[in-house]
């Protein structure tokens, strides 16, 4: 449960808005530690940065 379609899905089934959860993703994941909360490698699986 770690790529992005898992993650929407997942909270999707929560009542979360999808496309609240997509938007959360794309603007907190990056490098910068200090803006970002995520990181998405090549494969597309986001991990917690740390």
């Amino acid at each position: 449960m770690d790529t992005r379609g898992q993650i929407i899905g997942t909270l999707g089934h929560l009542d979360f808005k999808r496309g609240h959860v997509a938007m959360l993703l794309a603007e907190g994941t990056g490098t910068n530690r200090e803006v970002h909360r995520w990181r998405r490698d090549a494969a597309g699986t986001y991990t917690l940065l740390s």
